[in-house]
């Protein structure tokens, strides 16, 4: 099921567009301790507050929640920049440029 959440919030964002915009890469389809939805890498020199990683986790409310952070791969900490909870769909690619300061589309 996991893939299958993280496939629909990837075309949500705008899909292959949303990747060549952002310079989003290393996708992972997130399915542990009730998260369920998808984590991605993001181009820290471009990025607001140069964040490393992006979350967008499936709520029970079906709402996301969005947490935009910075990951320190040797020493496994992780330091968040933003979180946001209660993002519908609609709102999701907005939410996102103004978290990042990345565009989603042209």
């Amino acid at each position: 099921m996991s893939t299958h959440v993280s496939t629909i919030i990837l075309q949500q964002l705008g899909g292959n567009r949303f990747l060549a915009m952002t310079g989003a890469k290393d996708l992972l389809a997130m399915d542990t301790a009730g998260k369920v939805g998808l984590r991605m890498r993001l181009p820290a020199n471009l990025t607001k507050g140069r964040a490393t990683h992006l979350e967008v986790v499936l709520t029970e409310r079906d709402d996301y929640t969005l947490a935009l952070f910075k990951s320190a791969t040797l020493r496994r900490e992780r330091q968040d920049l933003d979180v946001r909870e209660g993002v519908y769909v609609d709102n999701l690619r907005a939410v996102f440029t103004d978290m990042t300061g990345l565009d989603t589309h042209l």
